[in-house]
């Protein structure tokens, strides 16, 4: 039997954090300008937690994954292992090879939000198990399990911080019988101190053998052996109130102020680094971690930066290739996937879990995606500035078409007819490609109809027929014949077909509104005196329930048939200008603005895919066979998918099976729904006396045909083997 390592790959590049509109919308934004803790990995990634995200980013590669957890987190650290933990709400989570793992201890919540690795690779976390009873645990994570640790005292540590030599120090808060503790060699050492000289110790760092330095609040307190010698303040130089504490590989200390920037002490005076003598984003600078190359991330309310030899560099996402806020258009496809084109050429999608780039970090040029849509074969369409492009495991460009040689640069458009065509609205005309061939419809062109008139975008109705917005009216197309529509009407920027087949043209530079037309005559005008917020329109949408939905740069309107409803910043968004809209399968509505995505939520979600693992029993013993079953389900579409089964043992590894005396785990193809996958039971597993004891979990996931884009929740199921 082979044990190979099982890594998913899951590059992310949004947070989370929600905004009020009756609770409705939820606000998808840039994790850099909101991170709360960081924590660095040997590999000199670092890790960091943002709404409800814990998110890890590669400065190398400038290139960030992100996973969604149970609810918002807190402290942050990473093992020896390179496995990342964060407190979020009552669980710890521990997040490694993809793949976020919940823990609470004895069954009880664990609410706090200090966690702590150890130089043996143990984590530490301070918490309280029972409110009710205000009791307060120290708790150690080492081989695979919690454990609880009695302490000195039974008050709540607030900051804990380890030494080279696996010296532990625990700091509580003020008002309490001790504020620092040293647990050493399984014993511990207590430390009071009146509170003229430490109130409470909020943050920690170690230092020198013996030597820690305490973020007292108000004040820098430096501790050898468990007595002072000496205090920090503004007086001697600190910037201001601090608001965490580190010591790095060069002994120098650094501290991190809510207003007023960084301070570093050399041993021999402080310096202090600001927005306005240094390249460092925001003032607001929340915490500090060190990676092994030297480096030093600072999360801050202006981005994540970093600073190295005298050098910053800043992850603000508008100078990062890994996500820039300005997102100009959104597109959900049948599984669900929102994906999202920015101004700066950011592509991915979000699957409800984790987000995902589809370029390639640091080497994305400045290309606005203006639309985009997807094929009968899944292929992803980008309209852009500069070309058209399409995605299908890779990015494909297509800089000029057929015969004619129309390019395709400014891009601002695209469609599918019934026959599944795909037309392109670009700054030299109109183009159409049945997957062989172009045809193009340019002005100055003998070959083809004639396209005088530039095209600004473009709908397929019921009919088949092709609607192109232009400066000058509308064009329709029917058998590569093209007709002109109102003619007196100038800058149509935005078309939509309802589900009744009437046709919606919104106007832009004309200031004229929204125009209902019925393929021949105008039914009805809406303007500002009807409840738009604006009668330059950005774009248009239809949903399954037929409202019309209006994006503006002044704000989002919805027409029922009835009435118009109106939402701008002073009603709950974050903000006014809507770029792009799109509707998924399960109702939700998605926006693109210019700080993020923004999702309204319908309340009527469907059920996805998804799939079930189990065993056939919860614990086994040396002799034993174990049986192992899949069960997938899918309401929606068949979808080709790849399955693959992990296994986490007993230490906490995750690990899945290949080969051996084992069928390979490892499922492909176009599968049927509600069926045992490929038949019960798809793991057969003879136990012997010589396997190791302890808690298991098998864990099964379902992915993209080629790819490790995992599609669906995780599914788990735990046995024990004694």
């Amino acid at each position: 039997m082979k044990l190979v390592v099982f890594v998913t790959v899951l590059t992310l590049i949004f947070s989370f954090s929600q905004v009020g509109l009756a609770q409705e919308f939820t606000h998808y934004m840039n994790p850099f300008s909101n991170g709360y803790n960081i924590a660095a990995a040997t590999d000199s990634s670092v890790w960091f937690g943002s709404g409800s995200y814990l998110c890890h980013f590669h400065p190398a590669q400038d290139d960030m994954e992100m996973f969604r957890l149970p609810s918002s987190g807190s402290g942050v650290t990473v093992d020896t292992s390179g496995a990342a933990w964060i407190h979020c709400g009552s669980s710890i989570c521990r997040v490694s090879g993809g793949f976020v793992q919940p823990f609470t201890f004895a069954g009880k919540d664990m609410d706090g939000d200090v966690i702590v690795s150890s130089p043996d690779g143990s984590v530490w976390a301070s918490y309280s198990i029972d409110n009710a009873s205000s009791r307060h645990v120290l708790a150690r994570f080492q081989d695979g399990a919690w454990e609880e640790v009695e302490g000195p005292t039974d008050r709540r540590a607030i900051s804990i911080c380890f030494e080279e030599d696996g010296t532990g120090w625990f700091g509580y808060s003020w008002g309490a019988p001790l504020q620092l503790a040293r647990y050493k060699d399984g014993g511990w050492d207590t430390f009071t101190f009146s509170g003229d000289d430490v109130d409470g110790v909020r943050d920690m760092a170690a230092g020198r053998p013996g030597e820690v330095w305490i973020n007292e609040g108000v004040r820098i307190v430096q501790v050898q052996d468990g007595s002072i010698v000496q205090t920090y303040s503004g007086e001697d130089g600190l910037a201001g109130s601090p608001t965490d504490v580190l010591v790095d590989d060069q002994d120098r200390v650094w501290v991190t102020h809510y207003q007023s920037g960084v301070s570093m002490f050399d041993r021999n005076q402080w310096t202090v680094f600001n927005s306005l003598n240094s390249g460092l984003p925001s003032n607001s600078v929340s915490k500090v971690a060190e990676t092994p190359d030297g480096s030093l991330f600072f999360t801050t309310a202006g981005g994540l930066a970093r600073y190295n030899n005298g050098l910053w560099n800043c992850y603000t996402g508008g100078e990062s290739t890994v996500m820039n806020n300005d997102v100009r258009s959104v597109a959900v496809n049948e599984l669900g996937r929102v994906f999202y084109g920015t101004a700066f050429g950011q592509v991915g999608y979000f699957d409800g879990l984790r987000w995902k780039a589809l370029h390639e970090p640091g080497i994305v040029a400045l290309d606005c995606v203006n639309d985009i849509v997807f094929g009968a074969d899944s292929t992803v369409w980008l309209a852009c500035n500069t070309n058209l492009k399409a995605w299908k495991g890779m990015m494909a460009n297509y800089e000029r078409t057929g015969p004619g040689g129309m390019s395709l640069s400014s891009a601002t458009d695209i469609c599918f007819d019934l026959d599944q065509n795909l037309w392109v609205c670009a700054g030299a005309g109109l183009a159409k490609y049945d997957g062989q061939s172009w045809l193009t419809f340019q002005a100055y062109d003998n070959q083809t109809p004639p396209m005088e008139i530039r095209p600004d975008c473009i709908a397929c109705d019921h009919e088949g027929r092709i609607w192109v917005g232009t400066d000058i009216g509308v064009a329709a197309i029917k058998d590569d014949q093209l007709e002109q529509f109102l003619p007196e009407y100038t800058h149509v920027e935005a078309i939509e077909c309802d589900n009744d087949g009437a046709l919606w043209f919104g106007f832009g530079g004309s200031e004229r509104g929204v125009l209902q037309f019925d393929g021949e005559n105008e039914i009805a005008w809406y303007t500002m005196d009807d409840g738009l917020p604006s009668d330059r329109i950005n774009c248009l949408k239809c949903d399954a329930s037929n409202n019309i939905w209006v994006g503006t740069n002044d704000g989002l309107a919805r027409f029922d048939r009835t009435e118009w409803t109106k939402w701008d910043i002073d009603s709950g968004l974050p903000v006014n200008a809507i770029r792009d809209i799109s509707t998924a399968p399960n109702g939700d509505i998605w926006f693109a603005t210019p700080s993020g995505l923004l999702c309204l939520e319908s309340g009527m979600a469907q059920p996805g895919p998804s799939i079930t693992i189990s065993t056939d029993a919860e614990t086994y013993h040396a002799g034993d066979t174990m049986l192992v079953a899949l069960t997938y389900e899918n309401p929606g579409p068949d979808i080709e998918i790849d399955i693959q089964i992990a296994c986490v043992l007993p230490d906490g590894s995750l690990y899945y099976y290949e080969g051996g005396d084992m069928p390979e785990p490892y499922i492909s193809g176009l599968l049927p729904s509600g069926t045992f996958i490929p038949g019960f039971p798809v793991l057969i597993h003879d136990f012997t006396a010589d396997f190791p004891t302890g808690d298991y979990t098998w864990l099964a996931a379902f992915f993209e045909m080629g790819t490790m884009t995992m599609i669906g929740e995780l599914s788990s199921a735990s046995w024990r083997f004694e």
